[in-house]
């Protein structure tokens, strides 16, 4: 079926008064052999219409570098004088056959437009919200929003406008040095009622310090700036010190000091008021953010201790508060209390992703699967949304809360990136649906829909994905890993496979178990590059240079 890229293809095709269709793929990228494959099964009716050409771009690096497009494989046509006159850039053989034979060379897409002036919008809101002073966001009571941190670097990677980083730096900066942040017994209150992050409300919640220790090591991570490391540690010392249970491994709910506690700042002075009070209750969701802050901070500032502590929170949740058949229970205190809402099933998800992604930890993905398909089959709404519970009636998105968006973009961010490490197409597109039910009603929710965005921008750009292929115990493997998940990357999703032990896993994402350990690295199922060199990893993921 396949000829030889050379000039006897190229006479052929002139004898036969045919096109040629070249196939570009490389070595150890499943995706050019899936497309291989699936262009075989369908030769009959690709042969009567072009000469069918391959060219591997180890044998024919003049070919790839004049005709490749954003990745592996690509398909181009070219006259028989060798011009081109399109290429097709997709990874699904059967979607390359029929846009070959339509003459088409991209499939329509009339959403995306919609879905891309969203993501825009989100990000200017949050811009023209923030306080320009001291960063954040709110009037009476002032908030740091770390979902919208979170989004303004995601677009400042994109776009490279420098007012998303400074707002964000900004409200790290600014909260971190004011009262908000108790400087004295460490952590941070939930909210301030002054602009300037003073007058701080008494309570110091698990949800809100997981977020910003998120927050703050993902800016050291971006900056290098030792405040934020320094910060990061703070908050993660204090869950440990206030709210880490002994006994489960698990984190519990908050810590509520005495209302003078804020003002005081010596220990001398807070000796004499009340002690605090601790919130016993362990929460699901609670404790996923948990786990994401703390696997996040011990991946970037390389303290293993605090992603030893974020796996056995996570093993609490998945041992005591979770069951295949009933999804994710809403909190703990001696047993599983009620079944729990999107919320809860939507952040254990991405916290399982997570632990996949930092820790390399495979063994999440089946009960991330399971959380998946509960959800799909419990919580769909007729408009492809996910309803906020068993019970919840139906509305309009318009009508719907703010709480029902950032669930349904936290649960379709933890779905996109389920995809990804699971090869399962299918994850990408119910989390598709339930963007799409709120495309528009996200005006009304304001800075609030950060998270909307961020969930958004995930399905506008594919993100990096990064396999590591080779045995566990192969110190190049760790390297490699190392050199992947450390440097700032948007969006990008690592994965770790050991063919010989993960046979199936590595079968169902077509991984090439021979040679060295290397990295694969793909965004949208196209091949980027592949190589075994820890050094020139990060280059290839910043996209300054291929193998």
């Amino acid at each position: 079926m396949w000829a030889e890229h050379d000039e006897a293809a190229f006479e052929e095709a002139r004898e036969r008064g045919l096109p040629v269709l070249v196939l570009i793929g490389t070595a150890r990228c499943p995706a050019s052999a899936r497309m291989r494959r699936g262009l075989e099964e369908r030769a009959g009716a690709l042969e009567g219409r072009f000469v069918l050409v391959s060219a591997d771009r180890e044998d024919h690096p003049e070919v790839d570098a004049e005709h490749r497009g954003a990745g592996w494989p690509t398909l181009v046509v070219l006259d028989s004088d060798g011009t081109r006159s399109r290429r097709i850039e997709t990874v699904d053989p059967e979607e390359a056959v029929t846009r070959l034979l339509s003459g088409e060379t991209a499939p329509d897409d009339d959403q995306r437009p919609a879905h891309v002036a969203a993501v825009s919008r989100i990000g200017d809101v949050l811009l023209e919200t923030a306080d320009p002073e001291w960063g954040g966001w709110g009037a009476r009571q002032k908030f740091p929003h770390p979902d919208a941190l979170h989004m303004l670097l995601v677009r400042w990677s994109e776009t490279g406008d420098e007012r998303m980083l400074r707002t964000v730096t900004r409200t790290l900066r600014s909260m971190q040095g004011r009262p908000i942040h108790d400087g004295l017994d460490g952590g941070f209150y939930r909210y301030a009622t002054e602009r300037d992050w003073s007058a701080p409300s008494a309570e110091k919640p698990l949800l809100s310090n997981a977020k910003r220790l998120l927050a703050y090591a993902e800016a050291y991570q971006v900056l290098g700036e030792p405040s934020f490391r320094d910060t990061a540690l703070d908050i993660a010392a204090w869950m440990d010190r206030a709210l880490r249970d002994e006994r489960t491994g698990a984190y519990r709910a908050s810590e509520e000091l005495h209302p003078e506690a804020a003002r005081l700042r010596t220990a001398e002075g807070r000796a004499a008021l009340p002690s605090p009070t601790v919130d016993p209750t362990i929460h699901a969701d609670r404790n996923a953010w948990a786990v994401m802050g703390l696997l996040k901070a011990g991946l970037v500032l390389q303290e293993p201790g605090l992603v030893s502590r974020a796996l056995a929170a996570l093993d609490f949740v998945l041992a005591r508060m979770f069951e295949p058949s009933r999804g994710v229970y809403a909190y703990w205190n001696g047993t599983w209390n009620q079944p729990g809402d999107l919320r809860q099933q939507a952040a254990v998800l991405r916290a399982l992703v997570d632990a996949v992604h930092s820790a390399g930890v495979n063994h999440y993905l089946e009960p991330a699967q399971a959380i998946a398909v509960w959800a799909d089959e419990r919580l769909t709404a007729t408009d492809g949304s996910f309803r906020s519970d068993l019970h919840q009636r139906e509305l309009p998105a318009i009508e719907r809360s703010t709480e029902d968006l950032k669930a349904n973009a936290l649960m379709a961010e933890g779905l996109l990136r389920l995809a990804v490490l699971t090869g399962e197409t299918r994850w990408q597109a119910r989390a598709r649906t339930a963007l799409e039910a709120f495309l528009g009603a996200e005006r009304s929710h304001g800075y609030e829909g950060a998270g909307y965005g961020r969930a958004l921008d995930l399905l506008v750009h594919a993100p990096l994905h990064v396999t590591i292929v080779g045995a566990a115990d192969d110190p190049l493997r760790a390297r490699l890993a190392d050199a992947a998940r450390r440097p700032y990357v948007a969006s990008r999703i690592t994965l770790t496979v050991d063919p010989a032990a993960e046979p199936e896993l590595a079968a169902r994402l077509g991984l090439d178990a021979s040679g060295p350990s290397h990295a694969l690295i793909q965004r949208g199922g196209l091949t980027l590059a592949v190589t075994d060199d820890p050094q020139r990893l990060p280059a290839f993921m910043a996209g300054s240079e291929r193998d």
